[in-house]
């Protein structure tokens, strides 16, 4: 059950990590003043739910909403990911 928790949470920090990245470009596409990329990024946005929740949080909102639903085993478990990762 340990493994199988600590395998879902890597997968969520994967996943973060990777519509983290897609936020970025979709942050820099729309800086950008060409109209075909505001289409793209409209299309991106409305096919990929998590993007959709992700983009509309800030960090420190996403971190409260986790906070606030997450069970407090899965808490523990994205903590002791976070910290071995970071040291």
């Amino acid at each position: 059950e340990k493994k199988e928790q600590d395998s879902t949470v890597q997968d969520l920090i994967d996943q973060k990590e990777e519509l983290t990245g897609k936020l970025e470009l979709l942050r820099s596409s729309s800086s950008s003043s060409a109209s075909s990329n505001t289409t793209s990024t409209a299309q991106l946005v409305s096919t990929n739910p998590y993007l959709q929740v992700v983009s509309k949080l800030s960090p420190s909102d996403l971190i409260s909403k986790f906070t606030s639903t997450a069970h407090p085993r899965v808490q523990d478990a994205v903590r002791s990911t976070v910290l071995g990762l970071i040291g």
